[in-house]
């Protein structure tokens, strides 16, 4: 059923609006020549009557002094080293996310609230808005996450690699 300019039919096709949606928001802030990649699934998470993982998402792989990196021995997420690089610099999917499917029709997951698939911002009391997750979890993807261990002050990785993060 149709919600808040959602016209998909079925919960898959609702949440694929959602982030064809999300896509379209982050491409007229990004401007970049190489395609990022999204993988992206639903997909039980932790979830309890008061608190739940909505969603997480990250890049798939770092990149240092590759071809016109601005710095050296600096980390760059993938879809920004791709756009810098001018190419496409792995086969993977540049952003990797899984969101909480519990979240839908589930009494014991944050008291029965469900994932709001409109694309107003008018989400019901008991509902909670996928797109504003989807968009930030994006933002994770794009690079807007550490790449420092917050304890020891550690980089991650050695310099000229290619590094994954899992």
């Amino acid at each position: 059923m149709s919600v808040g300019g959602n016209t998909g039919t079925t919960i898959g096709s609702q949440r694929l609006q959602v982030f064809e949606y999300a896509a379209r928001v982050w491409e007229t802030i990004i401007d970049s020549n190489v395609e990022i990649k999204v993988e992206a699934n639903f997909d039980p998470l932790t979830c309890t009557s008061s608190s739940a993982i909505l969603g997480s998402a990250g890049t798939t792989a770092l990149f240092r002094d590759f071809p016109n990196a601005p710095l050296a021995l600096t980390l760059y997420p993938v879809a920004l080293a791709n756009n810098i690089a001018g190419s496409d610099l792995t086969l993977l999917p540049d952003i990797r996310a899984i969101f909480n499917s519990d979240v839908d029709n589930n009494n014991n997951c944050l008291n029965n609230t469900n994932w709001y698939y409109g694309l107003d911002g008018d989400k019901p009391f008991n509902g909670m808005e996928l797109l504003q997750v989807v968009m930030h979890e994006i933002g994770h993807g794009l690079g807007f996450q550490t790449f420092v261990d917050i304890t020891t002050g550690q980089k991650f990785g050695t310099p000229g690699e290619m590094m994954f993060i899992c």
